[in-house]
């Protein structure tokens, strides 16, 4: 058991391997890095709503709306996207410690706004789970909400997914598709677990919004365990069932110039077996 956990964390750590120092000097880091703290700032601002209703639909409408506008940097906007993005090697850890800094920061600024200068006498949401439900609910609706966004956004993550059948222009119409996905999963998920959470679904915007309510801290909790533990499920679950891309897989010729369908076959079974994951752990 210690032997293929070994192995699997050499194959997690074997890429992206820029260093800090590579990274900082790209412009589009810098980009990256205004992109995650203006996109965060924004989707408290417009998803604060208190209203069961009108919160997931902006909460669901803006992700659609940052995402495709700033689908250049590759916006995560919640600091699961990045948690996702890392176990996937994605991004590096330094470009994942960066993104949380600026969307914390990013989310504390709205909802100083929010709390400060928005509020009026609207309810804008609670970070309080046991308000309409049970810690063990909270907990449930916070996890499966995260799971769903998290396993809808892993395929866009993954730098090493591939389908055998797919083409470039498959593959442009899939990223013109995830803004949309990306949207209708947010916007679901947060429609799913508002009257029971508030949908918060991200740990550091529950936590900034508390800071200026009456919160019960003894059960916010709640906000940090059920995301993280569903971001991770999520991860282990299309690690399970990603398709590996064909280029992996050696090819082997007949002698008339046509691949051996027994010798594919055979040798995709051989790397399946030999092939550590993390799903190979259970």
């Amino acid at each position: 058991m210690r032997e293929r956990l070994r192995q699997v964390l050499e194959q997690y750590a074997k890429s992206p391997n820029w260093t800090p120092r590579q990274e900082a000097r790209s412009p589009l880091f810098w980009k990256s890095i205004r992109a995650e703290f203006l996109g965060a700032f924004l989707l408290v601002i417009f998803s604060c709503s208190g209203d069961t209703y009108i919160g997931p639909v902006s909460y669901g409408c803006l992700t659609c709306v940052l995402t495709y506008t700033l689908r250049a940097t590759g916006v995560h906007l919640n600091p699961m996207v990045t948690l996702a993005a890392v176990f996937l090697r994605s991004i590096t850890p330094f470009r994942f410690v960066s993104f949380i800094l600026a969307q914390s920061i990013g989310t504390l600024s709205g909802a100083t706004v929010v709390s400060l200068g928005l509020s009026g006498n609207e309810s804008h949401g609670t970070a309080n789970p046991t308000l309409l439900v049970s810690q063990a609910k909270g907990f449930g609706y916070e996890f499966f909400a995260t799971f769903v966004i998290i396993l809808a956004t892993a395929s866009h993550l993954d730098a090493t997914s591939s389908s055998p059948a797919s083409s470039p222009s498959s593959s442009s119409s899939e990223e013109s598709m995830f803004p949309l996905i990306s949207g209708i999963a947010v916007g679901t998920a947060s429609a799913f677990s508002r009257a029971a959470t508030g949908g918060f679904l991200n740990p550091v915007r529950a936590f900034s919004l508390a800071l200026f309510q009456e919160t019960i801290w003894s059960t916010h909790y709640v906000y940090w365990v059920g995301p993280i533990l569903g971001t991770l499920l999520a991860v282990f679950t299309y690690d399970f069932i990603r398709i590996r891309p064909p280029s992996s897989l050696p090819k082997y010729s007949t002698g008339n110039g046509h691949l051996s369908v027994v010798a594919k076959h055979e040798d995709e079974i051989t790397q399946q077996d030999t092939e550590f994951t993390l799903a190979t752990l259970s």
